[in-house]
């Protein structure tokens, strides 16, 4: 059976739009502290490193009066650069500064920064614990099971009948 299409609504629904992104490893990244708290940058940036990002430096902000944090960029090219760094900073302010150099971008870490954010991890043990409880439910077995200790892996439709 074909589904009925919907009613069409008097208003337009936008379709939902996909920002471009780029791996970390692409993301060059010169942090700076806007907050005045001592080491922000340097954890920031080690943070950055350690999920991939390409940190060019770190080091203090023309001012310490930053309350939000604020990633700058040069040119629209580097879109999907900043959605990649900006999906892990959360709230923050993007400007584009035709001041500087191409290539690399600017994160001021303001007041209000609270660390990155935690990607959630698509093998998580709730996934597991789904996918567990599925294979129980339907007779299945699971990556951590055992097949040599476990004789119901080795039966099925296609196990021979004793005695045939």
């Amino acid at each position: 059976m074909v589904p009925a299409t919907p009613a069409k609504t008097k208003g337009k629904a936008k379709p939902a739009t996909v920002e471009p992104t780029a791996s970390p490893a692409t993301v060059h990244v010169q942090v700076l502290n806007g907050s005045g708290l001592a080491g922000v940058a340097g954890t920031t940036g080690s943070a950055l490193t350690a999920k991939g990002f390409a940190v060019t430096g770190t080091g203090p902000a023309a001012n310490y009066n930053f309350t939000s944090s604020v990633i700058q960029y040069s040119s629209a090219a580097q879109l999907p650069e900043v959605n990649t760094l900006k999906a892990l900073i959360g709230s923050v302010v993007v400007q584009q500064d035709t001041a500087l150099g191409t290539g690399s971008l600017n994160l001021i870490v303001g007041s209000s920064f609270k660390g990155l954010k935690t990607a959630k991890a698509s093998g998580s043990k709730s996934s597991a614990r789904a996918l567990g409880n599925l294979a129980k439910s339907y007779g299945g077995i699971t990556a951590s099971t055992n097949i040599c200790k476990d004789s119901a892996a080795f039966s099925g439709p296609d196990t021979p009948l004793p005695g045939g």
